[in-house]
C-alpha cells in the first residue's frame, strides 16, 4: 500500500516498515486521571508500506474511587486509517481524479497542556477555497490570537517548455493551461508540528 494515514491513540512512536518514524506527545488528561486522552495523526507518504508499528506506549496510573490501584497501564490503537493502492500512488497524479471539496474544519494540534495550565496547541479554521487554495484563518497559539488569515491566492511557474505563467490553486480547475487540482487533503501532527497539506 502507498500513502497510509491514521490518527494514533497512545503511542509516542509510529514506524513504517519503509523506515518512516513519526514521534508523537499524546494529549494526557491530569483532571483526575492521568492517561491519554488521543495522541495524534500520522501520514506516511510513498509507496511499499507492507506494515505500521506503535512503540513506546505512555505508560499511566489507574484509579478506582480515587484510590491507586495499578500502575504502569497502557494501550495503543489507531482509527481512521486511510491508504491507495501501488497503482494508484505510481500513477502521475495530473491523471488523479479531484476529491470532493472538503468542508471548512476547526483543525487543532493534541499536545499535552503544560504543568502550570499553559495551552501549547495551535488551532485554526481550514478552508479549501475556489481559487485562493488552502485558507487558514483565525490562528491561534493557545488562546493568543495570532493571524486573521493565511492563504495562498496565486503562484507562478516558469520551465524551458513554459514562460513564467501565473496560475491559481483549485480544488477543480478547468483552465486552458496552470490547471490544478485537489487530489488529497489530510491533518498530521507530531511532537513539533502541525501539519495540513492539501
Amino acid at each position: 500500500m502507498a500513502d497510509f494515514s491514521a490518527t494514533v491513540y497512545g503511542a509516542r512512536k509510529v514506524t513504517a516498515n519503509t523506515g518512516q518514524t513519526m514521534t508523537i506527545g499524546p494529549n494526557i488528561n491530569f483532571d483526575g486521571f492521568s492517561g491519554p486522552t488521543g495522541s495524534g495523526g500520522v501520514f506516511f507518504e510513498g509507496g511499499g508500506i507492507t506494515s505500521v508499528t506503535l512503540s513506546d506506549p505512555f505508560e499511566y496510573d489507574l484509579t478506582d474511587g480515587g484510590g491507586l490501584y495499578a500502575t504502569g497501564a497502557w494501550e495503543m490503537w489507531f482509527i481512521n486509517a486511510t491508504f491507495n493502492a501501488e497503482p494508484k500512488h505510481n500513477s502521475c497524479n495530473c491523471a488523479r481524479p479531484a476529491i470532493a471539496t472538503p468542508p471548512t474544519q476547526n483543525v487543532s494540534s493534541g499536545w499535552a497542556y503544560g504543568l502550570d495550565g499553559t495551552d501549547p496547541n495551535w488551532s485554526m479554521l481550514v478552508q479549501v477555497s475556489d481559487n485562493d487554495g488552502l485558507v487558514l484563518r483565525d490562528i491561534k497559539l493557545g488562546q493568543r490570537y495570532m493571524m486573521e488569515k493565511i492563504s495562498v491566492p496565486y503562484f507562478y511557474l516558469e520551465t524551458s517548455a513554459l514562460p513564467k505563467t501565473r496560475g491559481e490553486l483549485k480544488p477543480a480547475g478547468n483552465d486552458a493551461q496552470m490547471r490544478s487540482r485537489l487530489v488529497n487533503f489530510y491533518t498530521n501532527w507530531d511532537d513539533e508540528k502541525l501539519v495540513r497539506p492539501p
